[in-house]
């Protein structure tokens, strides 16, 4: 912006110095180096307007890049966020599915023993034994539902997350092509 500043006064300084010289030669020819002095003039006025003109657009221009250097930052932020709510979903959904593998497992066993009972020390197959394998079935049957119920529910707050990180990281993509939008613009009006 400075550069551009520099080139304006520069152009101001020129006129005004062809004004000054035209003043002085207006002994030779008056009218018509008043004519060329009004003329010079008004380019003069014209030039400042279109340079505050520039300025103000040039301010915007700015401003408009560093709205877009916070959205871009603030977007890398919610987006590590994002990544960091994934992988905890599927940390969450990892572990269910593993409590639901050991839990089948695991009835599976107890109803291999039901199915194929040892009698105990008194010779009944329906002892103490086996209300102990049933109790504990009924235990792992009450974890397995449970896991099965929070599975889906898991699951869902990962796609949600993994919806929302797509969101943002397109929001943020957006953000970066309006950045580079105003870089151009910006830079064009600096010559």
């Amino acid at each position: 912006m400075e550069g551009f500043l520099l080139g304006q006064r520069d152009e101001i300084t020129r006129l005004e110095g062809e004004i000054s010289t035209l003043t002085h030669d207006a002994g030779d020819d008056p009218e018509g180096l008043r004519a060329q002095i009004l003329q010079l003039r008004t380019e003069r006025n014209d030039f400042e307007r279109h340079t505050v003109s520039t300025r103000e657009d040039l301010l915007y221009t700015e401003a408009d890049l560093d709205r877009l250097h916070r959205e871009a930052a603030h977007s890398s932020d919610e987006i590590g966020d994002m990544q960091e709510h994934v992988r905890v979903f599927e940390h969450e959904n990892n572990d269910a599915r593993s409590e639901s593998t050991t839990a089948l497992a695991s009835y599976d066993r107890n109803s291999s023993s039901l199915t194929n009972p040892q009698p105990d020390r008194g010779g009944s197959p329906l002892g103490g034994m086996t209300r102990l394998v049933q109790a504990h079935q009924d235990h792992v049957l009450a974890d397995f539902a449970l896991t099965r119920a929070t599975l889906p529910h898991v699951t869902s707050d990962r796609d949600r997350a993994l919806r929302q990180l797509a969101q943002t990281t397109e929001d943020r993509d957006r953000a970066l092509v309006d950045r580079d939008w105003a870089l151009q613009l910006r830079n064009q009006a600096a010559p």
